[in-house]
């Protein structure tokens, strides 16, 4: 049975009716009848999201919410992160480049041996990391950033909109700081994908996430009527449960 609420909807569209699909760590999982969207139903406090992302987060986890050795995956991450920045620089040259959610800042250090002006945000305590690495961090989120309008070319949100309660308002503080000309790369959670059903249970990604994402309901005719923006490239990556998405 579809449950519905008069004040708050899906994260993707806004519909307000959804329908329960499962639990995990005593989360409810719901979908969205109009889109497919899968999301944390209700969305967890700010108090409940600021204890999961703490320092315990990135070194010692908590259950499956976090990663046992963040920093023993370092390598694997920049490597995948060059590949990123090969597909992006197809469609565009280096500049300043907004990383939201920097985490330790392994994507901005690529990007600066790449030639980008680097500029990160993250609330989390790998914060530090990123500030010891040298880079600059102007903010905790990307609507306390101290960036002035219009003055970013690349903003990147890699694996990070399924961790936010309102990601389309994320997406729209981003179109506020992009040039005419600036792009948006992103990469979600595929909840649809081939991982996530063989999986099952075991997908982590339900268990800390306040919208889930389901990248394949994110359709063109969001980035072109909610923000102007047509899609530019657009890939799914293997293991099948991301998908990058450069839109402008």
């Amino acid at each position: 049975m579809a449950l519905s609420d008069t004040s708050t909807g899906c994260p993707v569209c806004g519909f307000a009716q959804r329908v329960r699909v499962g639990e995990w760590n005593q989360l409810t999982i719901v979908g969205c009848p109009q889109c497919g969207q899968r999301y944390v139903w209700p969305v967890p406090s700010e108090a409940v999201l600021n204890a999961i992302y703490d320092q315990n987060y990135y070194g010692g986890g908590r259950g499956s919410l976090g990663f046992s050795d963040y920093a023993a995956l370092a390598a694997g991450r920049r490597r995948m992160f060059s590949r990123h920045l090969d597909r992006i620089e197809r469609v565009m040259k280096p500049g300043r480049v907004l990383d939201v959610g920097c985490a330790t800042g392994d994507f901005l250090i690529v990007a600066r041996e790449r030639g980008w002006e680097p500029l990160g945000v993250d609330p989390s305590p790998a914060r530090e990391q990123a500030q010891a690495a040298g880079l600059p961090m102007v903010g905790h989120t990307l609507h306390d950033a101290k960036v002035a309008p219009s003055s970013i070319d690349l903003v990147t949100f890699w694996d990070v909109l399924e961790h936010v309660p309102d990601p389309v308002d994320q997406l729209r503080r981003a179109s506020e700081l992009l040039k005419p000309d600036g792009v948006v790369a992103i990469t979600v959670p595929n909840a649809g994908g081939a991982l996530a059903r063989i999986s099952g249970r075991r997908e982590p990604r339900f268990a800390c996430s306040s919208a889930t994402c389901c990248p394949r309901t994110w359709k063109p005719s969001i980035w072109s009527t909610e923000f102007g923006w047509r899609t530019r490239d657009a890939y799914f990556r293997w293991p099948p449960c991301c998908a990058t998405r450069c839109c402008r």
